[in-house]
């Protein structure tokens, strides 16, 4: 389990880049920007969580050349989620007890879950996933390292152009958390089904929602890289898979 001292410095790092996002963007507010902040969506949040932390860390569904790897890694870093290994270990635990009683983030909590209130006493950590993980050096050193990283980043941002930190880091980070939260808790009470699945997962193809609004689909097969299963059913994220990848799995295989 994740001790409450790291958990708390995880929710107020995170409370503080919100803070950050919205009094800079009232500060600095320039439309010149929002193309920074949009890159920064799709690199940090796309690829750094959707991919990275979940699809490639957490599900092992597609593998890549190492220099893939370490810039997905970097990416993933700055979403202020909490280290790679951790943010994986823990996220197995929610298919493994998805709405039940160990579900780190159940959606019938929404309000704890949404501000992470909850989280903390649930960050129940998977350890096979931390043997598998901890093989990659890079894992226990950012684990370690983690918030002096992050920090570290944010202010040499800000030292070169506050605009910076706000509209490439802090906005994506907003974004991310409030998706992430979003999914885990409407993605669960709204929407279709194609699977009987032992949760209340459900699909929900709204644009905003990036990475994951097939859930129902994913948690039948959480390992397959291409969530969509009908033929009215588009999941952009294969595609971007399709390019960076040496293999994705499909049906418990690598192809």
């Amino acid at each position: 389990m994740i001790d409450s001292a790291s958990h708390f410095k995880l929710v107020a790092s995170q409370f503080t880049m919100q803070v950050i996002c919205f009094v800079g963007l009232y500060i600095l507010w320039d439309t010149q920007w929002l193309w920074l902040s949009l890159t920064g969506i799709v690199l940090i949040g796309g690829f750094g969580i959707g991919l990275y932390y979940h699809r490639y860390l957490s599900h092992s569904s597609f593998k890549v050349h190492r220099a893939t790897e370490l810039t997905m890694h970097c990416l993933g870093v700055m979403a202020m989620q909490g280290s790679p290994m951790i943010w994986a270990a823990n996220h197995v635990n929610h298919h493994r007890h998805s709405d039940k009683q160990y579900d780190p983030h159940p959606s019938y909590e929404w309000f704890k879950t949404w501000f992470w209130i909850s989280v903390g006493e649930r960050l129940m950590i998977d350890p096979r996933t931390i043997k598998r993980l901890s093989k990659d050096p890079i894992h226990p050193l950012t684990t370690r390292y983690y918030f002096k990283i992050y920090w570290s980043t944010i202010i040499l941002s800000a030292i070169i152009d506050p605009r910076i930190t706000v509209y490439f880091f802090a906005v994506p980070v907003v974004y991310a958390f409030h998706i992430s939260a979003f999914t885990n808790i409407v993605l669960h009470k709204w929407g279709y089904r194609n699977f009987n699945t032992n949760d209340d997962s459900t699909n929900l193809p709204l644009p905003f929602l990036m990475e994951s609004p097939y859930h129902n689909n994913h948690h039948k097969d959480p390992s397959n890289y291409n969530q969509a299963v009908k033929w009215y059913e588009f999941d952009i994220y294969k595609y971007l898979i399709d390019i960076i990848k040496v293999k994705g799995k499909q049906n418990g295989k690598y192809l």
